[in-house]
């Protein structure tokens, strides 16, 4: 675990990756998707498209998953986004 952690990291400090040419279409960046401080998912996506979860949302005893925290469209530079919730209430 502490391994991929640390890869992801470098991944982060790294930033986009391009062969040098600087066409926007071979551009690639990551987006880290965090539940908890924990990695939930990783994606890669070209430059200014949409990351979008590869599995289901993260589900949260008690709590009602709403978004990340950061948008997820015209990604442009390695991101990590961190889940956000809501307690359920109770009647």
């Amino acid at each position: 675990m502490k391994k991929l952690l640390a890869l992801l990291l470098s991944i982060c400090v790294i930033g986009c990756n391009s062969n040098n040419n600087f066409d926007n279409d071979s551009v690639t960046c990551t987006v880290i998707f965090q539940v908890d401080g924990q990695v939930y998912d990783m994606v890669i996506v070209k430059y200014g498209e949409t990351a979008v979860l590869s599995k289901e949302h993260p589900k949260k005893e008690g709590n009602l998953f709403i978004g990340w925290d950061k948008p997820l469209d015209d990604i442009k530079v390695n991101t990590t986004v961190n889940a956000v919730w809501e307690k359920e209430k109770y009647n």
